[in-house]
């Protein structure tokens, strides 16, 4: 059996194929040491790009690689950079759109497994999956064609984990580019063919992003480095958390481990910080301009973005734009 990367390789593009074994194989020189490095992660590409089939393990191989490299084995864990975002994103689109349904499964756990990803990331996946409605042409992480013009059920749900992924862009506000490909998806698209979940999906994804417009923003990663090693820090009570464990036995142990670190204190504020902007901020005039000005941009207005204006002139002060006012009065 080949034991180095450039034998694996070489027998791979031979057989055209990637086994069982192969993967058992790239497993022994990926994780000896339980870490993947950049050479090591190169070599998983130069394999998905070499071969034309695959055993289904393969899929769930190449994603866990990603994740590590991206996700896990980076300072802070689980924010990934602007540099690693930038990174995969030329890795990937060696041919200008993801190769297979595994590169794009494996760039949607990313976005599911992390704590905050830069928006470039989460707007080329999105860009991708309009790749794949629009033109039917990008393979889906599921395995199945997309039908051309048209939002299937499965790509709602693709889209939709894109969106509210613990680490989204902005982790919790749909942002600006995401929001603007939302809109052109639905312009693309043929609303009669569209999956029924589409709509409802849209209009929310849309309100959250004008109603959160000026609201949260992710940590910056100093700040998630400073709360990654919280318990490094000398005024941190670790002597106290032992000892709750000591003197309760089993249940001391279980409520110790539920006190929360510093780091889930800070996001429950930030949480907090977005659920009241959501609760309190009207619409303004410069995000209802936004919105009538994308809108209008095709000249059309679809169901979708009707019952949209309908939501938004009903959240709004009396007037909140007189295109929106108009458009509502004529539906």
């Amino acid at each position: 059996m080949a034991s180095s990367p450039d034998q694996i390789l070489e027998l791979i593009r031979a057989s055209g194929s990637v086994t069982d074994a192969d993967i058992f194989a790239v497993r022994q020189i990926v994780y000896p040491d339980g870490v993947a490095s950049a050479d090591e992660v190169d070599l998983v590409f130069k394999i998905e790009a070499a071969a034309k089939t695959f055993v289904p393990a393969w899929s769930d191989f190449f994603r866990e690689v990603l994740v590590d490299f991206t996700v896990f084995q980076t300072t802070p864990r689980g924010y990934v950079s602007q540099e690693n975002a930038y990174w995969l994103i030329a890795a990937i689109t060696a041919d200008a759109h993801t190769r297979t349904a595994t590169e794009l499964e494996a760039l949607i756990g990313i976005i599911t497994e992390a704590r905050w990803v830069p928006e470039c990331l989460t707007a080329f996946v999105l860009r991708e999956l309009k790749t794949s409605i629009v033109e039917g042409t990008t393979p889906l992480a599921d395995g199945s064609t997309a039908t051309k013009g048209a939002v299937d059920p499965g790509e709602v749900e693709l889209i939709r984990r894109v969106l509210f992924a613990a680490g989204g862009a902005g982790h919790i506000g749909v942002s600006q580019a995401e929001a603007e490909l939302l809109f052109d998806i639905n312009d693309a698209t043929d609303h009669d063919r569209n999956a029924p979940a589409w709509s409802e999906l849209f209009v929310k994804a849309i309100l959250n992003h004008v109603m959160a417009y000026s609201g949260y923003t992710a940590p910056p990663r100093d700040e998630a480095l400073r709360l990654e090693n919280w318990s490094k820090q000398t005024d941190v009570n670790v002597g106290g958390f032992l000892g709750r464990m000591v003197e309760g036995g089993i249940a001391g142990i279980m409520e110790a481990y539920r006190q929360p670190s510093a780091e889930d204190r800070a996001i429950a504020r930030l949480e907090e910080q977005h659920r009241r902007i959501l609760l309190d901020e009207e619409v303004t005039p410069f995000e209802a301009d936004w919105v009538a000005r994308r809108i209008n941009r095709d000249g059309k207005i679809s169901p979708n973005e009707t019952q949209l204006i309908k939501l938004l002139t009903d959240s709004g002060a009396p007037s909140i734009n007189p295109w929106l006012d108009a458009a509502r009065a004529a539906s």
